[in-house]
């Protein structure tokens, strides 16, 4: 004959007391999924000046680049905080916090020293351990360091005007200048000027060259950008003696006009900017130029 099964009868209590134990098993689950979170959480930097990619930082006049980082970690166990700073290949430690015992986060500045360049991209870590060591990159380009103002004081009956200053990586100063022609002197202090023998003309062949713009260092030559001609011209010391040549850029088209240049360094090239002399219906053009010269 056939068995049949009897149905096992369940009361309503005890439904009742099922769902909670299962609903207590849920909430239970979570609960440690959440603690074991927060027993691994890793320190995480909260703020960092520089910050990452940011440009223009300022070197404050040679003495280098201040920074700023807040490192916290939400177990509270922070125990060592190290930065770290790489600007030629190999990576060299600026700040250590040594022991810090095991806290929630740290705060700390100071100034590097070592961060003092023109227009230089700069890399940096910040290292904090609770018990491993968790790592975060950044980079930076500095703004253009000015140096210590200097003042030329020549003795001469000529006439000198549009002078433009500029220091080499080497420390030697070179004085653009227009003299009639555009003239430049050099010193190694910045005080004795004409004694050098870079001192010379760089371009005679224009009397009526109108203004030298900007000086720069390009190739680890000194450089300087100015008018002859109707062109923007560039000399440069090639070790022996002064040259010059034309960039084909035109800034005198008739009764047109367009005066100044410069030319930085920068993102992994370089940019020149300068104005740009065409019959246009009086407009005055500025044009934007990379590459090499």
């Amino acid at each position: 004959s056939e068995k049949k099964i009897k149905p096992i009868s369940i009361s309503p209590r005890t439904r009742k007391v099922v769902a909670s134990l299962v609903v207590f098993c849920m909430i239970t689950m979570l609960i440690i999924v959440f603690v074991n979170r927060v027993e691994a959480a890793n320190p995480v930097v909260v703020y960092t000046d520089p910050d990452d990619d940011s440009l223009f930082a300022d070197t404050n006049d040679g003495d280098g680049v201040n920074w700023v980082i807040n490192v916290s970690d939400a177990d509270n166990d922070i125990d060592e905080v190290e930065l770290w700073s790489n600007s030629s290949g190999s990576w060299a430690k600026f700040y250590d916090s040594n022991a810090l015992g095991g806290v929630a986060y740290h705060n700390t500045s100071g100034q590097n020293g070592n961060w003092t360049g023109s227009w230089t991209t700069y890399y940096w870590n910040i290292s904090a351990n609770d018990g491993s060591w968790t790592n975060a990159t950044y980079s930076f380009t500095t703004g253009y360091q000015w140096g210590d103002p200097q003042i030329a004081v020549l003795d001469d009956v000529l006439t000198y005007d549009d002078a433009v200053l500029l220091k080499n990586a080497t420390g030697e100063y070179y004085l653009f200048y227009k003299n009639g022609y555009i003239d430049v002197k050099t010193s190694d202090t910045g005080a004795n000027w004409s004694l050098e023998p870079k001192s010379a003309d760089v371009d005679n062949n224009d009397i009526y060259s109108q203004s030298v713009y900007a000086a720069f260092t390009y190739n680890n030559s000194p450089y300087c950008l100015y008018y002859s001609t109707g062109y923007l011209y560039y000399g440069y010391w090639d070790g022996a003696s002064w040259n010059n040549g034309s960039t084909e850029i035109l800034q005198n088209y008739g009764s047109y006009y367009g005066f100044g240049a410069d030319c930085v360094y920068y993102n992994g090239k370089w940019n020149l900017v300068c104005g740009y002399g065409e019959d246009s219906g009086a407009y005055v053009r500025l044009r934007y130029f990379t590459g090499t010269f």
